[in-house]
């Protein structure tokens, strides 16, 4: 055994140090422009601690899985220095690179599939490894869009891999979901004023400059999104979290609120300042089980001279029952939403109200 160990200890080194010969000078493409040597360590780790996998031939090729691709070694020198089994796992997993970028990439998700089980395990930790890059340590010239973009296409190259290590394919996935809630809330970063700017038009300012605030309320699922869309959908500003958040998601699920708590808070409480210091009408949803905060939602607006109108919806229970069980993830009910805009508006109002506003 210790024969054994020490000579497959001794071909790892001899494949790290191959790998970081050829790679010698490459940079990786994110922001902190690590050496390149540390992107097939960090694969081979990735194999090691997270996919369990403790077969030797695999890690040689993943520390050596761009060399063909990246650098100027031939399928040649890897047979001879390594063995026809590393090199033909370093050749299934390389792209040829004579061909378009385009083409290439549509390779991966159309060959991924019939890659021995050990190629898989290989592009499972590259593409975790490059996910984690794009999401946290991009290059400097991607765009929001383009980042987006690879992870949509990771995910399909991935989907050929399914079967080859529970362990590799479930933590691709917890990445995928981190990355693309980082993305998204770097979005809202971008432009702020954006996020803002539409819930407003000027059919919200009130016309015989007294502002109104229209409160409806309901059980959940009772239908006040459907009233609120029919009858307030203009000549007011909405005061929504769950409308702010599903902005900022843009077509992503994500669990409501902590996913972008951060920038619906933000957004939700420049939405409400702007709105009631600029004195326009607004409407709001809230379910109003509790007396005592709604109360306080009306008497915050009174005093800063809204007049206030409710809309109570009811509706049949086995109906909003119903309506509950086919909810989709693009629905949040205001039983999540209604602390959130409740929040802001009083906030807001006592801000306006000044010291001492009862």
């Amino acid at each position: 055994m210790t024969a054994t160990v020490g000579s497959d200890l001794a071909l790892l080194l001899k494949a790290a140090s191959f790998s970081a010969d050829r790679h010698r000078g490459q940079l990786r493409k994110g922001v902190d422009a690590s050496p390149y040597i540390n992107h097939p360590l960090e694969v081979a780790s990735i194999l090691a601690n997270v996919g369990r996998i403790s077969d030797v031939t695999t890690f040689v090729a993943a520390l050596l899985h761009d060399t063909i691709e990246d650098t100027s070694a031939s399928p040649e020198e890897l047979d001879t220095e390594f063995g026809p089994e590393v090199r033909q796992l370093v050749e299934e997993v390389s792209d040829d690179k004579s061909l378009p970028k385009a083409e290439r990439k549509r390779l991966q998700i159309d060959h991924t599939p019939s890659l021995s089980v050990a190629a898989k395990q290989i592009k499972l930790g590259d593409k975790i490894c490059n996910v984690r890059d794009v999401a946290e340590n991009p290059p400097t010239d991607w765009p929001l869009q383009r980042r987006r973009d690879h992870l949509d296409w990771a995910e399909l190259v991935v989907a050929g891999c399914r079967g080859a290590n529970l362990a590799l394919e479930q933590h691709f996935a917890e990445l995928m979901s981190r990355g693309r809630e980082a993305l998204a809330g770097e979005a809202w970063r971008l432009d702020i004023d954006a996020e803002v700017d539409r819930f407003f038009d000027d059919s919200s300012l009130p016309a015989d400059g007294q502002p109104v605030a229209v409160i409806i309320s309901g059980g959940v699922c009772a239908g006040k999104t459907t009233i609120r869309k029919q009858k307030y959908s203009t000549g007011y500003v909405l005061i929504d979290a769950s409308e702010i958040f599903l902005n900022l998601s843009r077509g992503e699920y994500m669990p409501f609120p902590e996913a972008l708590q951060e920038p619906m808070n933000l957004i939700g409480g420049l939405v409400a300042w702007r709105a009631l210091s600029g004195r326009r009408n607004i409407v709001t949803e809230i379910i109003g089980a509790e007396v005592e905060p709604v109360q306080q939602l009306i008497d915050a607006l009174r005093s800063i001279g809204y007049s206030v109108q409710g809309a109570v919806i009811t509706c049949d229970v086995e109906e909003a029952l119903r309506r509950n069980e086919s909810r989709g993830g693009d629905d949040i009910s205001a039983y999540y939403a209604e602390p959130f805009q409740r929040a802001w508006i009083v906030e807001v109002c006592a801000e306006l109200a000044g010291p001492g506003a009862s």
